[in-house]
């Protein structure tokens, strides 16, 4: 009897839309929070409330922006090992020394709300797909 794994695939991983409205919400508040105002209310635990949402919905779209770089490299004909160690090397580079290029993934991850990369991939399989379906 073979179980069922409990999440799908990677390259199925899509976060739902409305998260978008977390990420405005806590980019909101982290603004509010630099304009002082939240210290001069005494609602300071905002901020961190807000930074806190930032975090998690950018680590949950940047997943997604893995995973549209992990179709993207499938459908160009990439071996799985070469596409994981692409964008392990990556990742790594970024947590050492550009972080900016973790937020250019989550920024990925969230563009594909209005713009479906992963459709468009996908409609032409090539003949090596990688078993991305």
């Amino acid at each position: 009897m073979k179980m069922r794994a409990p999440i799908g695939p990677l390259t199925r991983f899509h976060a739902p839309d409305q998260l978008i409205w977390v990420l405005v919400i806590g980019l909101t508040l982290i603004l509010i929070d630099s304009s002082k105002l939240l210290d001069e209310t005494g609602l300071n635990f905002l901020a961190a409330a807000g930074w806190n949402a930032v975090l998690i919905i950018a680590f949950v779209f940047g997943l997604q922006g893995i995973s549209i770089m992990r179709v993207f490299a499938a459908r160009r004909g990439f071996s799985s090992v070469t596409t994981g160690l692409l964008i392990g090397t990556m990742l790594f580079i970024s947590f050492l020394q550009m972080q900016w290029l973790l937020l250019m993934i989550s920024a990925l991850g969230v563009s594909e709300i209005w713009v479906h990369y992963r459709q468009r991939l996908l409609t032409n399989k090539p003949e090596n797909s990688d078993n991305v379906e």
